[in-house]
């Protein structure tokens, strides 16, 4: 008896240990890049403003993160949908996206997030990719990099793949942090 609670109590300790392990870190990593870099409580009444200026909003929401990308895209909108593996023209229902940036405080929820893949390189930085489609119709795949710092994760290049390739060279910026 004593021996199986012994094994039992290794097992819970592995389960709850391995929940924060580097998967969990790469997922946290990867929502952190997708949703803005502050509260919602600072950009969310410049977006329900009308009348208020889209750069205080932007601003508002760093510019590190793939919500803001989006928010600001309306310039490069041809050019990422012709060359890269990106289906959503924001202009064709902003009001949609808006409403599920208010719902969500992000405009890629985790739950949008599928096939996130990862590998570990030799110089001890991270690289992967991962797919999103949202509610709202937005489907893409993103590739990513990403380093490791007192113990947690952070992206530090998010890019939106290029057609035909997985390389993180050719994809279409979305940000990258010095």
């Amino acid at each position: 008896m004593q021996r199986s609670c012994m094994l039992l109590m290794i097992l819970i300790a592995g389960f709850v240990g391995g929940c924060d392990g580097t998967p969990a870190k790469i997922e946290r990593a990867v929502a952190a890049a997708l949703a803005p870099e502050t509260s919602p409580d600072v950009w969310t009444p410049v977006l329900k403003n009308p009348s208020s200026k889209r750069a205080d909003m932007l601003k508002g929401m760093g510019s590190h993160n793939f919500t803001s990308f989006f928010l600001a895209i309306t310039d490069e909108l041809d050019r990422l949908a012709k060359g890269y593996s990106w289906e959503f023209d924001p202009r064709t229902s902003p009001a949609l996206f808006a409403q599920y940036l208010i719902d969500h405080s992000t405009l890629v929820a985790a739950k949008d997030v599928r096939d996130l893949q990862w590998a570990k390189q030799p110089n001890g930085t991270f690289s992967g990719s991962f797919s999103v489609d949202t509610s709202y119709g937005l489907k893409a795949k993103m590739l990513f990099a990403a380093s490791e710092k007192d113990g947690s994760i952070a992206v530090t290049k998010l890019v939106v793949a290029k057609k035909q390739s997985t390389d993180l060279a050719d994809g279409f910026t979305i940000f990258e942090k010095q």
